[in-house]
């Protein structure tokens, strides 16, 4: 049976109500258990880096070391993940896979700014993911963040490898 971990998550608001003279404390608290660290894969220090909403409100945390994509539904308090594919299908298990703020594309997917060569895109209509290579050369630490500009395009910057990629 694979194991499980538990966050707890807590938030305290305090607000003054001048009118009323009054103070008041609102505390909510939601845990969410989600799958033991090891069965995530990867470097355990630092599986995900970042996080996007999609338009059905699933939160998506975009993997960093992890072999998946983690999804949280606020809606259920529920975590499943999504495994990293190539195109092809076969398994993507590179570490320090994406680096920067995913990036919701016009088109409703989302796409996760590599830290190598390699994007990644998620579609959340499908609970579907897979890699396209940028065609970058010296792909370590190569590219890290991006941007959606006006036209629908994604300029990637350039980190140690002194390329900018547009993604359209």
């Amino acid at each position: 049976m694979a194991r499980r971990s538990v966050l707890r998550f807590l938030l305290v608001a305090q607000l003054f109500l001048p009118s009323l003279s009054t103070q008041l404390t609102l505390q909510l608290t939601m845990d969410v258990t989600i799958p033991s660290l090891a069965d995530l894969g990867g470097n355990q220090c630092c599986v995900f880096s970042g996080a996007t909403t999609a338009g059905d409100g699933r939160v998506f945390f975009q993997p960093l070391t992890s072999d998946y994509v983690g999804v949280f539904d606020p809606s259920t308090n529920a975590f499943s993940t999504i495994a990293t594919t190539y195109a092809d299908g076969t398994p993507f298990t590179l570490d320090w896979k994406f680096h920067g703020v995913p990036v919701n594309l016009r088109d409703g997917r989302v796409l996760f700014p590599p830290k190598q060569c390699d994007i990644g895109l998620l579609d959340p209509d499908t609970d579907t993911f897979i890699t396209v290579k940028t065609g970058t050369s010296g792909c370590n630490n190569a590219l890290q963040g991006a941007v959606l500009i006006d036209d629908g395009r994604v300029v990637i910057t350039p980190y140690g490898g002194g390329q900018i990629v547009v993604f359209d």
